[in-house]
């Protein structure tokens, strides 16, 4: 898994052996890497490796550039309720972190929810090749 692995290995992994099967076709990467985790897949990589343009923070997802990931301030305050439910202080600390956020992490943030909500709903989108 991603977790043993680390990132920077995965990616690596994923440049050094993916890259050199699937090259810059995007149907046969299946980018995998991006949609699961929001990581450049083997195929972004390539056209970045062919364009000379090194990585950006925009490639990778805003997941993996947050400092703090877990006991934000707000989700599990210090001043807890005992009358109000775990899973409402929960929800209630998570709004604020949403809350401050930019616009676009905002925007991740509804359409996760959204279909955590209404599974159904989920659309599969073309793939966009930088």
């Amino acid at each position: 898994t991603i977790e043993r692995l680390g990132v920077s290995q995965y990616m690596y992994h994923e440049y050094n052996v993916r890259e050199k099967i699937t090259g810059c076709d995007a149907a046969k990467c299946e980018c995998v890497l991006r949609s699961v985790f929001g990581l450049p897949c083997a195929h972004e990589m390539c056209v970045m490796s062919q364009n000379r343009r090194p990585f950006d923070l925009t490639d990778v997802h805003v997941f993996w550039r947050t400092l703090t990931v877990g006991d934000e301030e707000g989700v599990h305050g210090a001043h807890e309720d005992p009358k109000i439910p775990d899973a409402l202080r929960l929800i209630d600390g998570s709004l604020e972190v949403i809350k401050k956020a930019n616009p676009d992490q905002q925007m991740f943030y509804a359409h996760a929810i959204h279909n955590l909500i209404h599974p159904k709903s989920i659309e599969v989108e073309k793939h966009i090749t930088r």
